[in-house]
């Protein structure tokens, strides 16, 4: 239970920390593009203020997101103590005196006193993985196909108004000779990305060889073996450093394709001339459509994440407090009637157990 809690934890901030990252990535472009007017055919046209909705609701959304983590990570926290070697320590020792309780306490007061406190600890020790596992699984059962759709669609929002801002080109003196390092640039970085798409599939074969925890190993705290997890973190970097070369490599051509224009007599602003593209008055109202497409996948983005992150733990949890006081009601409602019973069908029952 313990090694399955860690692990949909682990996952589950992993996912969270994607959404926090996209929204405010977004944010911060859509802060840039405030800053640009766009000449119309009457008047100007800011695209800012086309995108207001959106920035205004990741602003009113951020203290949340960053509650969703907070309590992520505290579950992280707790999961460490509660599953620690000196808390199952304590845990196994309150099991043992509460199995021999009967026989060694005679006071039914100290009696019921030891089994609530063993329910405590009881509680203390299962509880939060229990709650960890319980959410990993609604979440993957009934929310984690529309959160992967609402995620792919915020994340193509985001590539697309950003690409005006990530390819802004200096302007040198001699386009010539620029022309001539783009090019050159562009050629040690196609390179560059063969080679790393080559040690990918190497890294890949090696996983495919390495022995892969099972669920149920997951389930029993079998944690993957070290040589797993150094090839799975490189595997991971790999991907990363092609997914940034590729990236720079469309940078890339994109100022090759400037510079070719400049170099022609043609007018090139660089990154703006794309961005002024993408916000022409023929295509505000498509652009308006795809707003609202984002913003309702956004919204849906942030209440799952409030729901997976806070909600449902603190209703889990909230159960289990209320069972624990049943338990403890039941306890003391037990002690009440054997208190009340009298002291003469005391005896008779005494005799008869004899």
């Amino acid at each position: 239970m313990d090694g399955l809690a860690s692990v949909v934890n682990g996952s589950s901030i992993k996912d969270a920390a994607v959404i926090y990252g996209v929204a405010r990535s977004i944010n911060g472009v859509i802060s840039l593009i405030q800053s640009a007017e766009i000449g119309a055919i009457v008047g100007s046209v800011h695209p800012g203020e086309l995108l207001d909705p959106i920035n205004d609701l990741i602003e009113r959304f951020s203290s949340v997101m960053a509650w969703s983590l907070s309590s992520l990570v505290l579950q992280k926290i707790l999961l460490s103590i509660f599953s620690s070697y000196s808390f199952k320590v304590i845990f196994t020792i309150f099991c043992v005196f509460a199995l021999f309780a009967n026989k060694i306490i005679k006071s039914l007061k100290v009696l019921q006193k030891v089994w609530i406190t063993f329910l405590i600890v009881a509680s203390l020790r299962f509880s939060i993985a229990i709650v960890c596992v319980l959410t990993a699984a609604l979440d993957y059962s009934f929310l984690q196909k529309i959160e992967q759709a609402s995620l792919e669609t915020v994340q193509s929002f985001n590539s697309e108004i950003s690409a005006g801002i990530n390819e802004v080109a200096s302007i040198e003196d001699d386009i010539d000779q620029e022309l001539e390092g783009l090019k050159v640039a562009k050629v040690r970085l196609s390179d560059l990305i063969d080679v790393s798409q080559g040690e990918l599939e190497v890294l890949k074969e090696n996983l495919g060889e390495e022995p892969k925890p099972s669920l149920w190993g997951k389930i029993r705290g079998k944690e993957k073996s070290p040589q797993r997890l150094a090839l799975e973190q490189q595997f991971d970097e790999k991907k990363l450093d092609i997914k940034q070369f590729k990236t720079e490599l469309k940078a890339l051509e994109t100022q090759i394709e400037c510079a070719e224009l400049r170099s022609s007599g043609e007018s090139c602003e660089g990154g703006w001339s794309k961005l002024k593209m993408m916000f022409s008055p023929e295509k505000i109202s498509q652009i308006s459509q795809k707003i609202n497409q984002t913003i309702n996948d956004l919204i849906t983005l942030l209440v799952s994440l409030v729901l997976t992150t806070i909600l449902l733990p603190l209703t889990f949890l909230y159960v289990f407090l209320r069972l624990l006081k049943m338990s403890v009601s039941v306890f003391a409602a037990q002690n009440r009637n054997f208190q009340n019973v009298p002291q003469n069908k005391l005896v008779a029952v005494e005799n008869s157990e004899k």
